[in-house]
């Protein structure tokens, strides 16, 4: 396929006109006009590039691109990433928020295709669901297990604090609020900051990629459920549905590179 094909692909897909981003969203590095090979991951760093390397990609596609709108400083050692990647010829691709937000494949759509939950509504760039199936928080949990970190080990933790988080190999959660969820907010990614927008509509449970240090006591004085799936895992979901979207559009071959973060 050619470049400028794949870009208008992303560009109506996610309809990235309609953001306001952190970044530009789309082909932020042209690389070489005709594209036999897509390596898709969910954040571009060396890593990822000497896999692309590796794998004689002609583009990369990521979530977490290059940031910055109009300018941006190049310093080392990005400088030398960079350097490489244009060296090589390699067009890089970004999308962000789009990707959270997509309706149908992105990163949050996924996550509630996850647990078989309804979306409700938007919510910033995620959505309230509805815990249609009526899973227990526990088995909401051993799902996302399941699907995002089937290798993690549990943490064995004898803390005494009311505020220790349990887990699910490396999923942290909080069962403070209904064993049964009825209304979940899902907000992939660095979504800890929204908890309240989501309680106000309504959620019992939410569903991230972070948390901070105030939160524990919060959703203990709240009765609220809180599942952390790591920012990383969080946001794969997009990333593999867009990789299966293309190969089922084009005659491209695509790849996953998982470079796990455990963050």
């Amino acid at each position: 396929m050619k470049r400028h094909e794949l870009d208008q692909f992303l560009r109506h897909l996610y309809q990235i006109e309609t953001f306001d981003d952190y970044c530009y969203n789309g082909l932020q590095v042209e690389g070489a006009e005709n594209i036999h090979k897509i390596l898709l991951g969910v954040s571009f760093h060396s890593l990822l590039l000497e896999a692309a390397i590796r794998e004689h990609a002609d583009a990369i596609i990521v979530h977490h691109g290059i940031f910055g709108k109009d300018f941006f400083k190049i310093h080392e050692p990005f400088k030398k990433t960079l350097h490489t990647l244009l060296n090589k010829n390699i067009s890089l691709f970004g999308i962000h928020l789009p990707m959270d937000a997509h309706p149908e494949i992105g990163n949050n759509a996924e996550l509630a295709r996850m647990i078989g939950a309804s979306i409700l509504e938007p919510f910033e760039v995620g959505f309230l669901v509805e815990n249609t199936r009526n899973l227990s928080l526990q088995q909401i949990v051993n799902l996302y297990h399941k699907e995002l970190d089937p290798d993690g080990e549990n943490d064995a933790t004898n803390h005494p604090s009311p505020l220790h988080y349990k887990s699910r190999g490396g999923i942290q959660y909080y069962d403070f609020g209904p064993d049964t969820p009825e209304k979940i907010g899902i907000l992939s990614g660095g979504g800890s900051g929204y908890i309240t927008d989501a309680q106000s509509l309504g959620a019992d449970t939410y569903i991230t990629g972070d948390i901070k240090e105030h939160l524990p006591a919060y959703l203990y004085d709240h009765g609220l459920n809180y599942i952390n799936l790591g920012h990383y895992r969080s946001e794969t979901t997009g990333v593999l549905a867009l990789k299966r979207l293309i190969e089922k559009t084009f005659s491209v071959e695509c790849v996953f590179r998982d470079i796990f973060n455990p963050i």
